[in-house]
């Protein structure tokens, strides 16, 4: 498995080198250009176990290959990424009744914090929520209370008047989970359009964004549609109207928008007042375009429209 892997990544970097070396000096000719951090390396990378396969959306969720990426891009800030999207998407399913898995909820009770700390399992049965409780990963203390007051709601004949809340441990931070399906977006529309897309000037604040989960950089950028199937992948180009001219890269429920055209600039748009809470169900003008099943730079011919520094590593 190891030797098909290290052949695959072998081939995407020749593909890459190729795919990037006429926009490059001379002397950096031969490296391959890593999508998010924009640095070239050479093919000792590959023996060095630097550059890594990399699936988009993750591969839990259902992602193909798309690239290659360098170490720090995959396994840093990516996993979290991964993590996050993966724990949402559970979360998600959850709400809207797709699966019967339980997810895991620690109880609070705000003007009762001796009650809160104890851990259940939640999840559906027949239609209802049923909780069971985990005495073994819950507080000590708040257990021992949370046992008393449901013994003591018990006695009392009803609930009336008492309220609590979960906190799904799955339920992440969904700004960053945001960050998560843009990166993907990215990355499958590198595979798409090759080099000249992601290299231009405009498409940086998106990798900015990327570096940056937490930072309002270019938010807001995605829309959602909980009606679609986790597997459903689409590439529209928005063409018309000329404000909402952008590739929304469609992935499940997600819908990411990325620059399309230099002469509008879609993330102000998005931001509008004309435009709150997005959804991509509007009347649009524009083309489908196939989902690549790898890298397949689809306009490697095209010209950049300004140059963008690239840095060898590993030397």
């Amino acid at each position: 498995m190891a030797g098909r892997g290290a052949h695959r990544r072998a081939a995407l970097f020749e593909r890459g080198a190729r795919a990037i070396a006429q926009y490059l000096r001379d002397d950096l000719r031969g490296l391959y250009v890593c999508p998010l951090c924009v640095k070239g390396w050479p093919r000792q990378a590959l023996s060095a176990d630097v550059l890594a396969l990399e699936h988009a959306p993750p591969r839990s969720l259902g992602g193909r290959v798309v690239a290659l990426t360098c170490k720090d891009c995959n396994s840093g800030a990516g996993h979290t990424l991964d993590d996050e999207m993966h724990g949402n998407e559970a979360f998600l399913d959850f709400v809207a009744g797709n699966t019967s898995r339980p997810l895991r909820a620690r109880i609070e009770v705000p003007d009762r914090p001796e009650l809160s700390g104890a851990m259940v399992d939640v999840g559906r049965v027949d239609g209802a929520i049923k909780m069971v409780g985990l005495p073994k990963h819950s507080r000590p203390e708040a257990q021992r209370a949370w046992e008393e007051q449901l013994a003591h709601m018990a006695d009392q004949g009803g609930w009336d008047g008492f309220h609590f809340r979960l906190a799904f441990t799955k339920a992440n931070d969904p700004e960053v989970t945001s960050v998560g399906w843009l990166r993907s977006a990215y990355l499958v529309a590198f595979a798409a359009f090759g080099y000249p897309y992601i290299l231009r000037r405009d498409l940086r604040p998106v990798r900015d964004q990327i570096t940056h989960p937490k930072d309002a950089i270019i938010k807001p950028f995605s829309t959602t549609n909980g009606a679609r199937d986790r597997s459903f992948r689409q590439i529209v180009l928005i063409q018309e109207p000329a404000e909402l001219r952008s590739v929304v890269v469609q992935m499940g429920r997600h819908d990411v928008f990325l620059p399309l055209s230099r002469d509008n600039d879609i993330y102000e748009y998005l931001a509008s007042d004309r435009l709150r809470g997005p959804r991509f169900d509007a009347t649009v003008d524009g083309k489908i375009v196939p989902w690549p099943n790898g890298p397949q730079h689809m306009i490697e011919g095209a010209t950049l429209s300004s140059s963008i520094p690239i840095h060898r590593s590993l030397t």
